[in-house]
């Protein structure tokens, strides 16, 4: 009868340290798939970011060509109020000059 309770216990310790390594490898491959989707989040919100910066020229540039300079400048204010905000939010400076020569060799 002690023998069978201690097997019995024995396989009820077991069967707990089994399934808490379960969950464990099942947490770390979960944390890494989130750590990864908020990576793509932040990229995806940075280019809608950018898309928004670029619409904004397009709108000032457009206005200048069609002569509505007061149109145009009212997008002109638009355009360095976002590439300010979009420079603030950059967490390093060196982000920061990055993001800037990098948009500037795009336009």
């Amino acid at each position: 009868m002690r023998r069978k309770l201690a097997v019995w216990f024995v396989l009820l310790i077991s069967g707990f340290l089994i399934g808490s390594i379960l969950q464990f490898a099942r947490l770390q491959r979960v944390q890494q798939e989130l750590s990864a989707s908020t990576k793509q989040l932040g990229s995806c919100q940075s280019n809608e970011q950018l898309s928004q910066l670029r619409d904004t020229a397009t709108m000032m540039y457009l206005e200048v060509v069609q002569k509505n300079y007061g149109k145009a400048g009212e997008h002109a204010k638009e355009f360095f109020d976002q590439a300010q905000r979009i420079e603030a939010a950059r967490k390093t400076p060196r982000s920061r000059t990055c993001f800037v020569t990098s948009w500037l060799a795009g336009i």
